[in-house]
Parts: structure tokens; sequence; C-alpha cells
């Protein structure tokens, strides 16, 4: 019986494998990002303060680079190897504005302006294993108020030959309301487990 059920149970592993699922547009990957089960979108609380950051994987960046004609970035996904970008919601409860919100720092609409757009990048620290790496660019996404909350766009270049070598640690430290060290954590399964786009 054994011998006869071990050619069925390898048919069967090769047609799972056949049969992995390969997002062709950028959007059906982000749909696959932000749903919850993946792991790769994580939420934290700090007082009123609510976060929520979602890791946008390679993979995702080099469909929207090929979907809008950028023959350069959209060459190779290899172009993106060792890129961590990240999306983080940030929204304070009462208010429908972030940056009117009251801050326990004491600080105002325009210097939480100031330090979103200027200084933010500075507080953002992702570690992977025994390497820290600094942010290398931080974009605070300005509604004037169309939305209660607000998106911060920023992103780190890992060097190191394996990217997922370990979970990803983000660590934030937000001045403007004198919230952290606040720290999210993206595990390495969840990163291995981000399915390669359908290259046509």
């Amino acid at each position: 019986m054994m011998s006869s059920r071990m050619p069925f149970t390898l048919v069967m592993a090769v047609v799972l494998a056949g049969c992995t699922w390969q997002p062709r547009t950028a959007r059906e990957l982000q749909e696959w990002v932000n749903d919850p089960d993946h792991g790769l979108v994580t939420e934290q609380r700090f007082g009123d303060l609510s976060l929520r950051l979602s890791y946008q994987p390679a993979q995702l960046l080099w469909l929207r680079d090929l979907e809008n004609g950028d023959t350069l970035e959209a060459s190779s996904s290899d172009h993106y190897r060792g890129a961590h970008q990240f999306v983080m919601r940030i929204q304070a409860d009462g208010v429908s504005n972030l940056l009117d919100a009251p801050s326990p720092a004491g600080h105002d609409h325009n210097a939480k302006l100031y330090y979103y757009t200027t200084l933010v990048q500075d507080d953002l620290l992702l570690v992977v294993g025994q390497d820290t790496i600094p942010c290398a660019q931080a974009h605070f996404e300005r509604n004037y108020g169309s939305a209660p909350f607000n998106n911060l766009v920023f992103s780190f270049v890992d060097e190191h030959q394996e990217p997922f070598r370990d979970d990803l640690e983000l660590i934030y430290y937000d001045r403007a309301f004198g919230a952290g060290p606040i720290t999210f954590t993206i595990r390495r399964d969840d990163l291995l487990d981000i399915p390669q786009p359908k290259r046509s």
C-alpha cells in the first residue's frame, strides 16, 4: 500500500507546485499584500495615535514600473533587489486632520507638517538580523484634510547579498506626537511567501 501511494503523492506535489498563483498586474499583487493574512500589514497604537504599516515588495514596485512604461527600472526586477519600501498610515483619534490633532509634545499644525516633510527620515530605522539600516528617503503624502489620516512612504536600501536573511524590524520614533519607539515586525517566512509576478 505504501509504494502505491508514493507516486500519487509526488504527482500531487508537482500539480500543486504548477498551480502556484502568480499576479499579472500591480493591482492584483497590491490586493494580495493588503490582505492581513499574508503578514505584510501590521498595526500599532500609541495613545490616540494609530499606525498601520504595509510592506511594499520589490515585485510590486517592478510591476508598477512595468505598467507605467518606465523601461529603465522595468527592464529587470533585479533593479529592486535589496529595496525595502513601506507605507505607514498615521491617524489620530477624534480629528479629521492628522496635523490638527493635539500633540503631547506641544507641536502645532505647522511644526508637525515641518517634521513629517523634513525631519521624519531621521527617525526611521530598519533592523535586519545584526544590521541596522538608516532610511534612504521618506515622503509625506499631504491630503489637506480630505481624509483623517496621512500616508508616509519610505524606503531602505539593504546591500546585503540576502535581503530576506531575517525578520524585518522597523523602529519608529514619532517626534511630532512624542510617540516611540514604536516597533513593527514583518516575518521572514511571510517575505519569502510573496508571489512572483507572471511574466508575459
